[in-house]
């Protein structure tokens, strides 16, 4: 896996004020700050490996891709890997394979699972055939300040934010303040952070979706919540101002969870 692809996303300002909803407000590489990743408890680091395959090939790689994943099975893989797809974007050749949670002790044991195998073998002479270039990223789950219900509950799909940090800005701080705000308020939403653990310092935010439906406007927006809940549209809007002005860009992609394609959530 020697190969890499450069994500392309459209970037523009923002403003919290002019969006109307929680998805909209707002699955994945330098942590914001070290200690955030060092003193985090509860197992919190996710690797994603993202496949770059060409449209004739799809079918071909698909079909080779569920017959690899019964190998690994058989091996005894012991982490369950799930499959996204684009949904929108202007890359939809990309299999997003990804994996969490664990914490950093866990990967030198898992090369050694990876090793002892052979998997990779396996791979090279399937899937990794119809394989035109890859990228490799690591990220750390602030399960913290996420609200993501630990019921095991597969997704259709999810809505995934990026936000490109300034330099020099104080995210962590904001994300722990709209966070707090939103599970203050009773903020029925389900919703999950991720910071960058490897290439350019980012932040996402991620939401799922059961279907299209759940990406409806909600009513009152979040805004409006947030404005009643603190006792003004100002006060409402110091909050978002702050969260924004540590982000220098924002895009947003839905993707789909390709249940076919992953391992079984019980590992």
């Amino acid at each position: 896996m020697n190969k890499r692809t450069t994500n392309k996303s459209n970037t523009s300002k923002f403003s919290f004020k002019k969006l109307n909803h929680w998805p909209l407000l707002a699955i994945f590489l330098l942590p914001l700050s070290v200690s955030a990743v060092e003193e985090e408890e509860a197992p919190g680091m996710s690797e994603m490996w993202e496949v770059e395959v060409a449209a004739k090939d799809t079918e071909a790689f698909e079909k080779a891709f569920k017959d690899h994943m019964k190998v690994r099975a058989k091996k005894g893989d012991p982490r369950a890997w799930q499959v996204y797809t684009p949904h929108t974007g202007d890359e939809m050749d990309r299999y997003l394979i990804r994996h969490c949670c664990f914490k950093w002790a866990d990967r030198d044991a898992y090369a050694k699972w990876s090793q002892d195998s052979e998997i990779g073998k396996d791979w090279n002479s399937g899937p990794g055939k119809y394989a035109k270039s890859y990228s490799h990223h690591y990220s750390w789950v602030d399960h913290e300040n996420s609200n993501w219900p630990n019921d095991g509950k597969s997704y259709a799909m999810v809505g995934v934010t990026t936000y490109k940090i300034k330099p020099g800005s104080n995210a962590n701080e904001s994300v722990k303040e709209i966070s707090k705000l939103a599970k203050d308020m009773g903020w029925d939403k389900s919703w999950a952070w991720s910071f960058s653990a490897s290439g350019p310092s980012s932040v996402r935010l991620v939401f799922p979706f059961e279907n299209f439906a759940d990406m409806s406007p909600s009513s009152p927006s979040f805004a409006e919540k947030a404005a009643k809940h603190l006792g003004s549209k100002e006060k409402a809007e110091a909050v978002f101002d702050r969260f924004s002005s540590n982000f220098k860009g924002t895009s947003y992609a839905i993707f789909t969870h390709r249940g076919d394609l992953s391992s079984k959530m019980d590992k």
